[in-house]
């Protein structure tokens, strides 16, 4: 979903509502962080995941 109607706090809403993992680019990323970001969400769903 991509809307420019929709602010990011909404868009976080619907994330949480549907389970959906929400990452937000805006002009205070930083590429590192980014990857961090994404990097962790990634470690974190595969252990939430179990054996």
């Amino acid at each position: 979903m991509l809307s420019a109607q929709a602010g990011t706090e909404e868009l976080r809403d619907v994330a949480e509502m549907v389970g959906i993992e929400l990452v937000v680019i805006d002009e205070a990323t930083t590429i590192p962080a980014l990857r961090d970001h994404l990097r962790w969400g990634a470690a974190y769903h595969r252990l939430a995941a179990g054996p």
